[in-house]
């Protein structure tokens, strides 16, 4: 099995653009997007270093 490439280097990186799409997003998805953030925004950064973060094709190939 090879090692994957975490897709966000920071968790700023993430948060980032988790809030640049919140526009685009439909109500339900804002939602889950919203709840997200306030989880990752309640990691420090060495927490959040120890989670890897795929790009949704890298984890479930279509």
């Amino acid at each position: 099995m090879s090692k994957r490439r975490c897709f966000y280097s920071s968790q700023q990186e993430l948060v980032g653009n988790i809030n640049a799409a919140l526009p685009f997003m439909e109500p339900d998805l804002r939602e889950l997007a919203a709840r997200t953030l306030s989880k990752i925004d309640a990691l420090t950064e060495s927490e959040y270093a120890e989670r890897a973060v795929y790009a949704a094709d890298e984890v479930w190939p279509g």
